[in-house]
C-alpha cells in the first residue's frame, strides 16, 4: 500500500480503550469469533480439502483448478 512518505512518522499515536466505542468492541468481537472459527475449521483440515478442490469426503471436483497459469506478455511492435 503506498503510503506518502514521512506520512508514518507524523503519526501520534495512542491507545484507547474498544469499550469505549460499542460499535467498535462489537465488530472487533464479531471478526476475532470469525478468525476462531476459520483457525478451527483450518485444524481440521477443511482448508486445504477446500483448495485442492475436494469435498468432505475426498472427492475432487470436476475441473478444478489450484492455479491459474495466464500467457505472457508480449512486446509491444512499433
Amino acid at each position: 500500500m503506498p503510503v506518502q512518505r514521512d506520512a508514518v512518522e507524523q503519526w501520534q499515536p495512542e491507545i484507547v480503550p474498544m469499550r469505549e466505542d460499542p460499535d467498535l468492541l462489537r465488530q472487533f468481537t464479531a471478526w476475532s469469533a470469525s478468525r476462531d472459527d476459520f483457525h478451527a475449521r483450518q485444524a481440521s483440515g477443511w482448508q486445504k480439502t477446500y483448495f485442492q478442490g475436494k469435498d468432505m469426503d475426498g472427492r475432487e471436483a470436476e475441473g478444478h483448478q489450484t492455479k491459474v497459469r495466464l500467457c505472457p506478455f508480449s512486446a509491444i511492435k512499433g
